[in-house]
């Protein structure tokens, strides 16, 4: 990663994580000394805190990892103990062929965080607008 954005580009931090923005949506890139083929891409695209029923945005996680179609190879889970709702990525080093190559691949990742975060909030408000008795719609 450090070869493809270049001198004075973005520079790990102390636990190997690039952290920064990119097409407005904050996320992280990772190459590990433990997996060095292969590089994961994150960003937390948004919480279930305050949502009373979030069974059908769940359902909705859960559909679109099904083979990774949905995500076009990327998932969509919870973390685990907590509320906040993450968007992953994982490649080899090697499909970084280029600095063009990791533009592209990370303005995909960038619209697909972007969708995710917008498709919770719109949950988020559906189930707050939802008459008494009455399940959101998806």
């Amino acid at each position: 990663l450090a070869a493809l954005c270049g001198p004075g580009g973005v520079e790990p931090n102390e636990s190997g994580e690039y952290a920064f923005k990119f097409a407005g949506v904050p996320l992280k890139a990772v190459c590990s000394p433990e997996t060095p083929d292969e590089v994961r891409c994150y960003a937390k695209v948004g919480s279930l805190a305050g949502i009373e029923d979030p069974g059908a945005l769940l359902t909705d996680m859960l559909e679109a990892n099904f083979f990774w179609i949905g995500n076009a190879g990327s998932t969509v889970a919870v973390i685990p103990g907590t509320d906040d709702v993450l968007l992953q990525d994982r490649r080899e080093a090697g499909y970084f062929a280029d600095a063009e190559t990791l533009k592209g691949y990370l303005a995909a990742f960038a619209d697909k965080a972007t969708m995710w975060s917008g498709h919770i909030e719109e949950y988020r408000a559906a189930v707050a607008e939802k008459p008494e008795g009455e399940e959101a719609q998806s």
